[in-house]
């Protein structure tokens, strides 16, 4: 096919380092910070804060001066960040207006985002954090005045390597009242059953929160308790269904068989035998509860026959696993086509059309699509003449119905359940079918349930394509033969 001239699309999905909470993905791009950056200054801090020697003083924040041509995402790469940092630093609303000669505050590599409670100070938080005042204030663009005074902001930025307090006061970062630590202090799942549970609604819980401490999707909670009528409204001392994975608890019914059960939702027979420890298909009785990992309520009734794409998963303990969700989607592609390449020779192909490379560096959607073509497959639609083409929803259907499997570029946190993963950048994942007006899809990212057969809607997925950067926004290409 004929590519495009210029300069390799700047966006990477899928790079960068572990979670603080689960393995997901982040994106590092290594380039020199521009000359005209310089040191923000914030008090007397040298290797030590002198207000309290015990306190180690992070890096500071630079200012860096925009210049003609700069976008955000170009600046955000330029100091190895994502493009929410600088936006969260700078307060900045409207990605798109950016101006030559403005001064911006940008804070080092590493720096990550935290939900917080707008009720609570700067002062509070930092004493929570055994970090000074003054170097918060300085990341978050907050003056000296304003210390003692509410944040009035959801998410604030945190230095690199700020190790989490061990518990939080009631009313500070998360959200969450009790005695109990912020549900986003804990690591996703870590309160996770090891069978169904019935779990009793506490003071300021919520869906969300309630599904990352118990290491499941949102949706999981919503089918598996038909008189939860709003989603949004549970009440205090409420009984929810909780299962250990994603997924749905289905009663076998008289003349089922557990072929047929797979078969109703789109599933494989044998994740069900070994999550359910049963050895054979002859030993599922009528009356039996069994898990159906990854299953939603109502079953598959697509309208193609769903593509088979066999399913990997990312986290398969390489060095790169957290940077890998590209050349694992573009593997479970080719496969279905028959072109079978592990992901890791994928990965080395993928770097080298890049030009970059590195274990915690993601992949360029333009470098995946040239890779799938020098093996033999067909990347269709990524571009529309020069352009990046802006793919539709209808478009994406179209392509599903004629079989061929697409790969789109979207924001993590807007896929249904990542929420409040603390990772703003791009992911990878790859459509297979279609289930009514809602999309299935499969996920490399496996760390909250099975990825394989997920579900989204129309919306969902126009939302998380739109959530990327706004020239990259949309993106997808579909897999065919040459």
């Amino acid at each position: 096919m004929q590519w495009p001239n210029g300069p390799a699309l700047a966006w990477l999905a899928g790079g960068g380092a572990l979670l603080l909470v689960a393995m997901a993905l982040g994106f590092a791009i290594h380039g020199a910070p521009s000359p005209s950056a310089t040191p923000i200054a914030a008090g007397p801090l040298a290797a030590t804060s002198e207000k309290d020697p015990t306190i180690l003083a992070p890096a500071l924040p630079l200012m860096y001066e925009v210049v003609e041509d700069d976008t955000l995402l170009a600046i955000a790469t330029r100091f190895d960040s994502s493009i929410e940092v600088p936006r969260l630093a700078n307060d900045i609303e409207d990605l798109n207006l950016i101006q030559v000669g403005q001064a911006w505050r940008i804070p080092p590599a590493g720096t990550s985002a935290q939900r917080a409670d707008a009720a609570t100070t700067l002062a509070a938080l930092a004493g929570s954090y055994a970090v000074d005042v003054t170097v918060l204030g300085a990341y978050n663009g907050i003056e000296a005045q304003a210390f003692d005074q509410p944040l009035g902001r959801e998410w604030v930025l945190l230095p690199p390597n700020l190790v989490q307090p061990d518990r939080l006061a009631p009313g500070s970062i998360g959200n969450i009242s009790g005695d109990d630590a912020s549900a986003f202090s804990l690591p996703f799942g870590a309160q996770r059953p090891v069978e169904p549970i019935m779990y009793e609604v506490r003071p300021g819980d919520n869906l969300t929160e309630i599904a990352w401490r118990l290491g499941i999707d949102v949706d999981t909670i919503v089918n598996n308790n038909p008189r939860l009528a709003d989603a949004d409204q549970i009440r205090v001392g409420e009984k929810l269904l909780v299962l250990p994975v994603s997924g749905l608890l289905y009663r076998v019914e008289p003349g089922d068989t557990l072929s047929g059960v797979a078969e109703r939702f789109g599933l494989d027979i044998y994740p069900i035998l070994e999550f359910n420890h049963i050895e054979s298909v002859d030993l599922v009785q009528s009356g039996m509860q069994l898990i159906l990992p990854g299953a939603g309520p109502s079953g598959f009734s697509l309208q193609v026959p769903q593509i088979f794409v066999p399913y990997r998963s990312q986290l398969d303990g390489s060095p790169w696993q957290g940077a890998n969700c590209g050349p694992v989607s573009l593997g479970m592609g080719l496969a279905s086509l028959g072109i079978n390449l592990s992901s890791t020779e994928l990965r080395r192909q993928v770097l080298n059309a890049q030009g970059f490379s590195g274990n915690s560096v993601g992949t360029l959607i333009d470098a995946l699509a040239r890779t799938a073509t020098n093996n033999g497959a067909r990347a269709l639609g990524l571009f529309d003449g020069n352009q990046v083409k802006r793919w539709s929803v209808n478009d994406i259907r179209e392509q599903l119905r004629a079989g061929r499997p697409v790969i789109a570029q979207v924001r993590l946190r807007a896929l249904p359940g990542r929420a409040f993963y603390p990772y703003f950048g791009d992911h990878y994942m790859i459509l297979t079918g279609l289930n009514g007006d809602s999309f299935v899809y499969n996920d490399p990212l496996d760390s909250d349930g099975p990825g394989f057969n997920r579900q989204m809607s129309a919306a969902q997925l126009q939302g998380a394509m739109n959530a990327t950067d706004s020239r990259f926004a949309f993106a997808a290409f579909a897999l065919s033969r040459s």
